[in-house]
């Protein structure tokens, strides 16, 4: 039976039509709504009390605006709304340790294991910053012109957006120091610098490349299903392997570079963490340039057929992870020559290994997907 072509006003469509002329007109009406709110507090009215809502939980115990150390005294309690007890269990926050004017306080938070809150490091949380806010405003405004297509503006707000998140990322001689850390933890004596599973930013760096997985598979699963399952045969390529499992091989080798890396900044070895990094470097450049040329040379044309179209999809996807992760090892490598980085302090060192190891994976999944399928699997001829 031949399929239905159905067009915009075709009858069939009219509830859709409705549906989503409603939602427009509702979402406009409460952008408006938000609008006048906004501006209305802006000019004028009562300032909020610390605890508007007479909420129950302790981060309401603390005034508003918060001070920087937040809760300066661990609290204790013992139940899920501590502030809606007895007036004389109530907690509130009281400062036990005095810090000199010279010295800098820091905003701070206990971090604890997951099973038996063992109190296990120290946690300095980031300070005030205009700069995510213009980050959030200049990708706002790349993702507006990729969507109507003005790609010179997305490429000139996009190179404004580097020097932001270069400032956003560099620390300060304070903020690699911490000398006055803990002043609002009683003066616990615990870690602040940390490194695996006990780091935050380990498990930002885990949780981004669960996300790129995920994309990444979404991806090979598109593939496999246009070539092999699909309602169409499509002509599919069988490309050369000869430069594909080069960059496959020296991407592997990039690894074991930056792990090697790893290891001597882990025993201090500064000299070692240097050379390391840059052999990462230089050899991923060179894997990710030998798969760039690899795939001009196809001379794709992904406006000609859905395989055309994923094949380039899927092989510049990789190219892109390959440059970005490159980026993020040359970052840190400027910061491995300024000294940055010691046996305590290089949580940074083992994010971008974590990266590069996922880039190079990714690289095999790729062209074992792009390349070396077509010649495992029955394929039409192109």
């Amino acid at each position: 039976m031949p399929r239905r072509a159905f067009t915009y006003s075709d009858p069939v469509l009219w509830p859709y039509n409705l549906a989503s002329t409603i939602g427009t007109y509702l979402m406009v009406i409460g952008f408006l709504l938000y609008g006048w709110a906004l501006v209305r507090s802006l000019r004028g009215g009562p300032d909020a009390p610390d605890d508007p809502w007479r909420a129950g939980t302790l981060e309401w115990s603390v005034p508003s605006s918060p001070p920087p150390y937040n809760h300066a005294k661990i609290p204790l309690v013992s139940s899920r709304e501590p502030l809606r007890e007895t007036e004389r269990r109530i907690w509130r926050p009281e400062r036990t340790r005095d810090v000199p004017a010279r010295d800098r306080l820091w905003k701070e938070q206990l971090v604890v294991t997951m099973f038996d809150a063992r109190p296990q490091s120290n946690a300095i949380l980031a300070d005030d910053s205009y700069v995510p806010f213009l980050l959030a405003v200049t990708m706002t405004i790349v993702s507006a012109a990729l969507l109507v297509e003005i790609y010179l503006v997305a490429l000139v707000v996009s190179v404004v957006s580097v020097p932001l998140v270069l400032r956003w990322l560099w620390p300060t001689r304070e903020e690699r120091e911490l000398a006055t850390a803990g002043a609002t933890l009683g003066g616990a004596d615990l870690p602040v610098f940390t490194t695996g599973t006990a780091a935050l930013g380990w498990w930002a760096m885990a949780l981004t490349i669960v996300a790129l997985g995920v994309s990444l598979a979404l991806a090979v699963f598109s593939y496999l299903y246009l070539v092999y399952a699909g309602p169409d045969v499509l002509p599919v390529r069988t490309p050369p392997l000869g430069r594909a499992m080069a960059s496959v091989a020296t991407a592997l080798a990039a690894v074991a570079a930056a792990y090697w890396a790893l290891r001597a900044i882990r025993r201090g070895d500064q000299g070692r963490l240097r050379l390391g990094l840059a052999t990462t470097l230089v050899v991923g450049a060179a894997s990710v340039g030998v798969l760039a040329v690899d795939v001009l040379s196809l001379g794709l044309a992904p406006r000609d057929n859905a395989y055309e179209a994923i094949f380039a999809t899927l092989a510049w996807y990789q190219v892109v992870l390959a440059v970005v992760s490159l980026t993020a090892v040359a970052f840190v490598l400027v910061q491995a020559w300024l000294g940055f980085f010691n046996d305590r302090r290089h949580v940074a060192v083992e994010n971008v290994a974590l990266l590069w190891a996922f880039t190079a994976a990714s690289a095999a999944i790729t062209v074992g997907t792009l390349y070396v399928s077509p010649y495992l699997l029955p394929v039409a001829s192109p």
